[in-house]
């Protein structure tokens, strides 16, 4: 692995994502030692020897593993006194960890007692939460924020330190993802984005829950943004910061799409895009940057009446950059 191993100031605490076992550079690092932060070349990471890594998902402050074995392993900045490593409620001193923690113990359900794990084909993480698929096809999840794991209220803050079997264990949250299971269907791929997750079965079906405040998790559920003031004739629209404490917390693991062959996001994106069976390419989340391919661009901020998306007086509108719903993608 290579790249920032430290914490940059501005909240991304990523210090031991590298994994290479060396020490880490505090906070208060200055001169040679802030160069220290940054891993400009590949490095090796530091594992038991003979460990064969089979799976590897990274975030923006930490990384998680699954080898041969069926074993799950985790390093980097856990955060949460290190709940986002799910080695315990503390984890290693100041949750964060240079080399890989095994993680040995879970809960079949939400506050039930410890156990031993079983054997895990697929992991995936983001600055908060995390989820990994067993070998008999249940989820499993852990992490600093509860509720994206259908855990707790939408509100609450309900760290989960150790992994919690999320499927077939009465969580209504997952009652979809139960009964697909129950049909004797399996979960093929698991990935997470900053605020959303997603799973895909191996029906073709594509499921997701999270925040959906910019589209995210692509049932429909966005939050207005767009802030439009007539002025001169025209309509002022002022576009809010869209990428900050407004939420819209969808706990339920909902059908996004069917007939889908893949899919992929990143831990610090805020849209997904979908590969159907046919070939065509589905995008849904927020498009500040134009990364839907949609076509659609952002508002003239200063431009002539916006109709009907800014009508007369002050309104709010959903921000034109995100789509809630998985759109084709077509070529100009």
């Amino acid at each position: 692995m290579w790249g920032m191993n430290g914490n940059d100031g501005a909240g991304s605490d990523s210090r031991g994502i590298i994994g290479d076992g060396k020490p880490i550079a505090d906070d208060k690092a200055a001169g040679d030692q802030v160069a220290a932060r940054s891993v400009r070349r590949p490095t090796r990471v530091v594992f038991p020897e003979d460990t064969v890594v089979t799976h590897l998902a990274a975030s923006s402050s930490m990384a998680v593993a699954v080898d041969k074995n069926g074993q799950l392993w985790t390093w980097g900045g856990g955060g949460g006194g290190g709940a986002g490593l799910g080695v315990g409620d503390r984890g290693p001193q100041g949750g964060n960890s240079s080399t890989p923690l095994l993680l040995k113990q879970g809960r079949a359900q939400e506050g039930g007692p410890l156990g031993s794990l079983p054997r895990f084909v697929a992991a995936t993480t983001n600055t908060a939460t995390n989820f990994a698929i067993d070998q008999t096809s249940d989820l499993w999840g852990w992490g600093m924020v509860g509720p994206r794991l259908g855990l707790g209220g939408p509100n609450q803050w309900n760290p989960q330190p150790y992994p919690v079997r999320l499927t077939r264990c009465g969580n209504a949250h997952y009652a979809g993802l139960d009964e697909l299971l129950k049909a004797g269907r399996r979960l093929t791929s698991v990935q997470a984005s900053l605020n959303s997750i997603h799973v895909l079965a191996d029906d073709g079906s594509l499921w997701g829950w999270g925040d959906a405040a910019m589209g995210e998790v692509g049932d429909g559920h966005v939050v207005n943004y767009l802030q439009v003031t007539p002025k001169d004739g025209k309509n002022l629209v002022r576009c809010a910061w869209d990428w900050g404490g407004t939420k819209s917390i969808v706990q339920d693991a909902t059908r996004i799409m069917t007939r889908v062959r893949s899919f992929s996001t990143s831990a610090f994106s805020f849209h997904v895009m979908a590969v159907r069976e046919d070939g065509t390419i589905y995008a849904w989340g927020r498009n500040a940057n134009g990364v839907l391919g949609n076509h659609l661009t952002p508002y003239d901020r200063d431009g002539p009446a916006l109709q009907p998306f800014a009508p007369i007086g002050e309104a709010y509108t959903p921000n034109i950059h995100d789509t809630a719903f998985p759109i084709l993608v077509k070529p100009f």
